[in-house]
């Protein structure tokens, strides 16, 4: 987790400053925490997290809208869902809404910190009890990449690396990397050849 930028969302401060110190102390760096939806928006106006923790519930929100509309306005960031509440539905609605990750607040701060390294690889994580959702989210991906993720693929196929990559959309590595594995794994290809024949194949690159 070293170097990873964190945002916060919870209404209680006492949860901030516990996620604050721990992913501390592992490396991270945490961006802002934010107590309402005002700052929260406002927060993601400035400051662009790797990943993003959100509960559910908070006063002056609808959880799962609220998940809807970052995934509008940041398609590429990455959600895990942090809260108290827990049943088959509401994390099925959470994945449809956006959330790759799922922690309940009774585990332990090491399982949120797994989930974070792992949404940050280009996965889902979900408790064991729920893991058959994780399907349903990758059928539902299919193959169409964001706006984001078409620009860094082209920039991948005139083989700049993800430190130029970073340097020129003014991203951090971390995020240039997870858009990489999201890409790679989107085209199911391993390597760079295999990329743009697929990149090509669906319009992404062109001769031009």
């Amino acid at each position: 987790m070293q170097g990873t930028r964190i945002g916060i969302f919870d209404d209680h401060p006492a949860v901030g400053e516990a996620l604050t110190r721990a992913f501390t102390e592992r490396g991270a760096q945490v961006s802002f925490f934010a107590r309402t939806r005002e700052q929260l928006l406002a927060q993601l106006g400035t400051e662009r997290p790797d990943v993003l923790i959100l509960d559910v519930v908070a006063e002056d929100i609808i959880g799962i809208e609220l998940f809807r509309l970052i995934g509008e306005r940041y398609p590429t960031l990455p959600l895990i869902a942090y809260t108290s509440l827990g049943s088959p539905l509401l994390v099925e609605n959470l994945i449809r809404a956006g959330a790759r990750g799922y922690v309940c607040k009774t585990e332990e701060l090491d399982t949120l910190c797994a989930a974070v390294r792992k949404v940050l690889q280009g996965k889902v994580h979900l408790p064991a009890e729920y893991a058959f959702l994780n399907g349903q989210r990758m059928a539902s991906d299919g193959i169409t990449l964001s706006e984001r993720e078409i620009e860094i693929l082209r920039l991948i196929a005139r083989e700049q690396t993800s430190k130029e990559i970073a340097e020129r959309l003014s991203l951090s590595v971390n995020t240039v990397e997870n858009h990489r594995q999201h890409i790679f794994s989107k085209l199911n290809v391993r390597n760079l050849a295999g990329l743009i024949v697929e990149g090509f194949r669906h319009g992404y690159l062109t001769s031009s």
